[in-house]
């Protein structure tokens, strides 16, 4: 389920930086991220993904993520590896923190959130082991005042296309 959950992150990010007018270099970053942007959970013990309850080693291994994937991926793309590193630096729950959000650098704090987007529009709209589907309703009011708007409108209309 974690490949088909990355794919559909790949689509909606496409389909956001197609209606965004986003072309070039950015989109092919962004496209990349959303295809990798779950690559450190090749270190999460499978049972742990799928667990009902994770227990204090599941969850750690789960919040590290990010950053192993950043430890993948920076010598060969640094870029994808910054973003797929900040991808749940968006949410409210606590994550460990990437540090590579730098306030004067708003353009990838942007391609960065888009990422995080359709990876919290896939996760909460889709079935997991550990959860039904929530409501596109429910996942609406979920992301508003974490993202723009018209990106999540942009995002539930694109996932719901799936």
């Amino acid at each position: 389920w974690t490949l088909e959950h990355s794919v559909r992150v790949a689509q909606v990010v496409s389909d956001i930086s197609h209606l965004i007018g986003m072309t070039g270099e950015h989109k092919l970053t962004l496209l990349r991220s959303g295809l990798l942007h779950d690559i450190g959970k090749l270190s999460v013990p499978v049972d742990a993904l799928d667990s009902v309850a994770l227990g204090e080693a599941g969850r750690k291994a789960l919040d590290e993520h990010p950053r192993i994937g950043f430890d993948i991926l920076r010598e060969e793309d640094y870029e994808v590896a910054r973003i797929i590193v900040a991808h749940h630096e968006f949410q409210s729950r606590a994550y460990p923190r990437s540090r590579t959000r730098q306030k004067d650098d708003a353009e990838f704090v942007f391609l960065q959130s888009l990422v995080a987007l359709a990876d919290s529009t896939d996760a909460l709209l889709s079935e997991r082991p550990y959860k039904p589907p929530w409501s596109i309703e429910d996942t609406r009011n979920f992301l508003e005042g974490r993202f723009y708007s018209k990106l999540i409108e942009i995002a539930i209309n694109s996932r719901a296309r799936m």
